[in-house]
């Protein structure tokens, strides 16, 4: 390569280039989330000192990616390794570092729920405070986040009740494969979001009495790698009736699932009539399962929205419909360490148990979603991941280990099928 002396070559300089929205395809979700913050530029020959002297003034020199502040706003359709993510994505750069001490989401998304996945790109540090919530103000996708230095995280970043409904009733996405990252990573190889999480507790029987016996599977399923919770079947009891709980739903790649409904079978059927079923799950993160009794009633089950509880004669009142919500995914690239005494929260909604008077019957919760936090190190302490299902949370039973070899606290005796929470792990490794 020739050395120019005295002579400048500035033809020759391509400088870095902004971000560009529109519809994007890229191998990988890190591939993606890195180019938000722009394209590098490149000098393809050697300079003279003045050139050099001339270059930096203009700043060109340093031929850094470009990056461009932008507002949270709506890019195209997002293919990541072939496979169309979503019907669209939303995005925000930051240039610079970010310390959130009074959290607004009008600073990092917009407010368009389920069909769009909400993509971050910080260029410096991010810092969220203690008692701040990093959180989307309605369900997404997905929430995928590059830090370009390092997470000082004391707040919480969460994803709990914001997986999407992407049922026919919500955005109607089709669920597939997304790739994560290219490689090897914590020995994980081209780490993937599974199209199909963890399956739900399947719809079960228990015939009638003595006491309240409980409808139940008698195992649980295994947590994919990097995938969403399989939520357990409903909460059935069956005492004076027999009682069918319906199927919680699996978890995508976009959501933990519906809890299934319940069944109150108090009430004696020559006197008050069948039971009736409890009801499936909708399945992509729907409706939850609605609920039925004759006798005393039962809640409703957790999901996008929560079913409908089963009203018996005796106390129609005391039931409601359950909680709203599915918990998320969450996805962050970390070029520097993670560190702060903080959490990553994408847990199932609760059992809901409430109503004056006896003879309540709960109604299941929703699953957890998903969490992976891929960072250059991490101390291996002080972040909190909190990926529990409904029920087990509802339970305070804590859960450890990752994906198949995940174990909990505490002693179920009934057995719901489904998985105990979403995958989690913070995974310290190269980024390029």
């Amino acid at each position: 390569m020739p050395r120019y002396i005295g002579a400048t070559n500035t033809a020759a300089i391509a400088a870095g280039a902004n971000f560009t929205a529109g519809n994007q395809s890229k191998g990988s979700l890190y591939d993606f989330l890195k180019s938000m913050g722009g394209e590098k530029g490149s000098a393809p020959a050697a300079f003279s000192l003045m050139d050099v002297f001339t270059q930096v003034k203009a700043n060109n020199w340093s031929f850094d990616a470009n990056a461009s502040a932008q507002t949270p706003t709506a890019g195209g359709t997002l293919t990541i390794n072939s496979q169309t993510v979503s019907a669209g994505y939303d995005y925000t750069v930051h240039t610079g570092d970010v310390t959130v001490s009074s959290y607004s989401n009008s600073d990092f998304f917009t407010s368009t729920q389920d069909s769009r996945v909400g993509c971050v790109h910080i260029t410096g540090d991010l810092t969220i405070n203690a008692g701040q919530t990093f959180t989307p103000s309605v369900r997404k996708p997905g929430m995928y986040i590059y830090v370009g230095g390092d997470l000082i995280l004391n707040g919480s970043i969460s994803m709990r009740a914001r997986g999407a409904n992407h049922s026919s009733s919500g955005s109607n996405l089709s669920s597939v494969d997304i790739r994560i990252i290219d490689g090897t990573h914590g020995g994980y190889s081209n780490p993937t979001i599974p199209a199909t999480g963890g399956t739900g507790g399947a719809r079960t029987s228990q015939g009638s009495g003595p006491g309240n016996a409980q409808a139940q599977v008698g195992y649980f399923s295994p947590i994919p790698f990097f995938g969403t919770a399989g939520a357990q079947h409903g909460i059935a009891f069956a005492e004076r009736s027999s009682a069918t709980a319906g199927k919680g739903g699996d978890g995508t790649c976009f959501t933990g699932g519906s809890g299934g409904g319940g069944v109150r079978g108090a009430g004696n059927p020559a006197q008050y009539g069948g039971v009736g079923q409890g009801g499936n799950a909708v399945e992509k993160g729907g409706k939850g399962g609605n609920s039925a009794a004759n006798f005393y009633s039962s809640n409703g089950a957790a999901g996008n929205p929560h079913g409908s509880p089963g009203q018996g004669s005796y106390s129609p009142s005391r039931a409601t419909g359950g909680y709203n919500g599915t918990g998320g995914v969450i996805v962050i690239f970390v070029r520097g360490s993670v560190s702060g005494s903080g959490e990553f929260n994408v847990r199932g909604e609760n059992i809901i148990n409430q109503g004056p008077g006896p003879g309540r019957g709960p109604g299941q919760g929703s699953g957890a979603g998903m969490i992976s936090c891929f960072c250059g190190s991490y101390s291996g302490s002080g972040i909190t991941l909190t990926r529990h299902n409904g029920e087990w949370e509802w339970s305070s039973w804590v859960l450890t280990g990752i994906g198949t070899d995940d174990t909990a606290s505490g002693n179920p005796t009934t057995l719901r099928g489904g998985t105990k929470g979403g995958f989690g792990q913070i995974i310290p490794t190269t980024l390029t």
